[in-house]
C-alpha cells in the first residue's frame, strides 16, 4: 500500500508549501493553516488503516479515491457526477502530457473550510520531489515527482502519491456561500454555481508542477522564508524573474520577498509562457506573466499562480474566475518546466518582445539520446528542440 510522509500529509492539508488551493471569498490565512481539510489525525487514520481502496485508471493518472463508503467520490447520490468530473480533468491533461510512468494521484472529496460568505474550493500537495536524478534536465533543480519520474523513465519513489488531491464537499451545503453549489456536468456552464471541472483542472495543474516548492511563511523575517530547499529551486522558478531584480534565482531571498509582495513585479518568463501571453490584454507586462504577489504573503495563494488581474480570467488565478477549461496557459508553464506534451506547431505573439517557435523538428518517437530505446528522456529532447533550447540531435533528423 502507498503511503504518505508525515511532512506531505502536512502540506497536503495545511496548503502550506508546496501547494496550492483555489477560494472563494476572503479567506483569512489562519484558517487556511488550520481547516484547508480534515485534521490531520483524522486524515492518518484513513491513510494508514484502509488496505483496499478503489483504483481508477483514468489516462495517464492512478487515481486512488480516498473517500469512506458512502461519502465523497463514493458518495450513493453524488458520487458518480463527481468522478465523472475527475475523470474528465484527468484526461484533458492525459491527451496532452507525455509520460512512461502512471502518475500516482490520491483523490478526496472532504469536508473543508467552508461558511456563508468564503471557502476553500480544493487544495493539493505533491510528493516525490526530486533533484539530480539520472535523466535530471539541470542540474541542481527540484522536480514534482511525476515529471522526475518521467525524465527518469521510472517510479523513483514508488511508495508514495504524487499527488494528493482534495476538493470541498462543504460545497454541497446550501448553507454554505448563499446556496451555490457544484456544478457537476461538464460543458462549463455552470450558471451562478461552481464548476468542479474548472477547480480539478486548477488543482492538478498545482499537482503536476505549478508550484514554487519554496518555504513561505506569515513573518517574512523568518529566514527559511523564500528560500530555496536545500539550495535548489524548482524548475518553474527558473522561470521566474523580477521585472526589476532579475531571475529570481539571481536574486537574494530578501529581493525575492520584496518581488513576490511587489503587485505585479513578479513574473513567469519561459518561452512557452511568453507565447500564450498573447491571449492576455491584462496580467501581463509585454508578454511576461504576471504572478499572484499581494502586499504580504498569503498561504495557498502567493507564488503559485497567475495574477488576479488576467483578463480573460484564467482557470489558475487564485481565487475562482467563473468556469474555465482552457488549460493552454497552464500547458506553457508546464512545458517550461521541461514536461513532454504532443503539442506542435508554429505560436507567434504580438508583443515587441516577441518570439516565433518553429516545429519541432525530431519526433519524440524515435531513440534520441542513442542509449538504444525509445524513452521519456527522448520525449525530453524533441520538447527542448521545439522550444529552441537545443538543437535536434543528428539521429532523428
Amino acid at each position: 500500500m502507498k503511503r504518505i510522509s508525515r511532512s506531505i500529509v502536512t502540506l497536503a492539508l495545511l496548503c502550506a508549501t508546496p501547494a496550492g488551493a483555489m477560494l472563494v471569498g476572503d479567506v483569512p490565512d489562519n484558517v487556511m493553516d488550520t481547516a484547508c481539510a480534515l485534521p490531520e489525525s483524522a486524515f492518518d487514520a484513513q491513510i494508514f488503516s484502509a488496505v483496499e481502496r478503489e483504483h481508477v485508471i483514468s489516462g495517464i493518472f492512478d487515481i486512488t479515491i480516498n473517500d469512506a463508503a458512502g461519502v465523497g467520490y463514493n458518495d450513493p447520490v453524488l458520487g458518480a457526477d463527481r468522478m465523472l468530473c475527475l475523470t474528465t480533468a484527468a484526461g484533458m491533461y492525459s491527451d496532452v502530457l507525455i509520460t512512461h510512468t502512471p502518475i500516482e494521484l490520491l483523490a478526496g472529496f472532504p469536508e473543508m473550510f467552508a461558511n456563508a460568505t468564503s471557502a476553500v474550493l480544493g487544495a493539493t500537495g505533491t510528493s516525490g520531489w526530486a533533484r539530480d536524478f539520472p535523466g535530471a534536465p539541470i542540474a541542481n533543480t527540484w522536480y514534482q515527482g511525476a515529471l522526475a519520474d518521467t525524465h527518469a523513465g521510472t517510479d523513483l519513489v514508488p511508495s508514495q502519491f504524487d499527488i494528493v488531491m482534495n476538493m470541498n464537499r462543504a460545497i454541497d451545503d446550501p448553507a454554505t456561500l448563499g446556496g451555490r453549489t457544484w456544478y457537476y456536468g461538464t460543458d462549463a456552464n455552470p450558471g451562478v454555481n461552481f464548476d468542479c471541472i474548472t477547480v480539478l483542472l486548477h488543482e492538478l495543474a498545482h499537482g503536476l508542477g505549478l508550484t514554487t516548492r519554496m518555504l513561505r511563511c506569515g513573518d517574512v523575517n523568518n529566514p527559511d522564508c523564500a528560500a530555496f530547499v536545500l539550495g535548489s529551486p524548482a524548475a518553474t522558478m527558473r522561470n521566474m524573474e523580477d521585472h526589476t531584480l532579475g531571475m529570481w534565482t539571481d536574486i537574494t531571498r530578501e529581493e525575492r520577498i520584496v518581488s513576490g509582495t511587489g503587485g505585479t513585479r513578479m513574473h513567469q518568463v519561459g518561452p512557452r509562457t511568453r507565447l500564450e501571453s498573447a491571449r492576455f490584454s491584462q496580467g501581463k507586462t509585454g508578454d511576461h506573466v504576471q504572478y499572484h504577489s499581494p502586499g504580504s504573503v498569503s498561504s495557498g495563494s502567493s507564488w503559485s499562480h497567475p495574477s488576479t488581474t488576467m483578463f480573460p480570467n484564467d482557470l489558475m488565478e487564485p481565487f475562482y474566475p467563473g468556469a474555465s477549461h482552457d488549460i493552454r496557459l497552464v500547458l506553457g508553464i508546464l512545458e517550461d518546466q521541461g514536461w513532454p506534451t504532443t503539442r506542435v506547431g508554429t505560436v507567434t505573439t504580438s508583443s515587441t518582445t516577441s518570439t516565433t517557435l518553429s516545429p519541432p523538428i525530431c519526433s519524440s518517437q524515435c531513440d534520441l539520446d542513442g542509449n538504444g530505446r525509445e524513452s521519456a528522456t527522448d520525449a525530453l529532447i524533441a520538447l527542448r528542440v521545439a522550444t529552441v533550447i537545443e538543437t535536434c540531435p543528428n539521429v532523428c533528423q
